[in-house]
């Protein structure tokens, strides 16, 4: 409000005003949006270099191996096996990354811990029942499968049911 109650504003002010409170957007076209290389080098990163290969055959034909950088959605309706198939498939890609590397399996469905209980299922290809028989046999048996370390799979299960961008950003760095 301007003095003598006058309410309009130059617009050279409000320009002045906006200005301050805008980030410009990033320039388009800088070096690394741009894609290139060689057929030799594309065949090399998307083809020659290794990858995580699935445990159901059908998905190493249909979409090949998993590799770094590949974003990978799941989506089913309710009590159709979307974990049951994560945790198979999690447990037979974890002994191919290399012995530092870890796999963090965000949840907001389960109980974290049904998802550790079904992660040691799918592992060892047993039963609850079957894990019962024989709880020590089995655990080592499960670190073994996983490299030595039972805990390269991070289940996360945010208390709560509300898990932020922020913790899985920290988790990620952490990791």
């Amino acid at each position: 409000k301007r003095a003598g109650g006058d309410k309009s504003i130059p617009v050279t002010d409000l320009k002045a005003i906006t200005d301050d409170l805008v980030t410009p957007l990033p320039t388009l076209g800088v070096p690394s949006d741009i894609v290139s290389g060689t057929l030799t080098e594309l065949l090399d990163t998307v083809v020659r270099t290794g990858g995580l290969d699935w445990r159901l055959e059908d998905l190493n034909i249909m979409v090949g191996p998993v590799r770094q950088g590949d974003m990978i959605i799941v989506g089913a309706r309710p009590e159709t096996g979307k974990t049951t198939f994560l945790t198979s498939e999690i447990t037979h890609m974890v002994p191919q990354l290399p012995p530092d590397k870890k796999v963090i399996f965000f949840n907001n469905e389960e109980a974290g811990k049904k998802i550790k209980l079904r992660l040691f299922e799918s592992g060892l290809n047993k039963s609850v029942k079957d894990l019962l028989k024989d709880e020590d046999k089995y655990a080592k048996e499960y670190a073994t499968i996983l490299g030595g370390d039972p805990n390269r799979i991070i289940v996360v299960h945010p208390s709560g049911g509300v898990l932020h961008k922020a913790r899985v950003e920290e988790l990620c760095r952490e990791h």
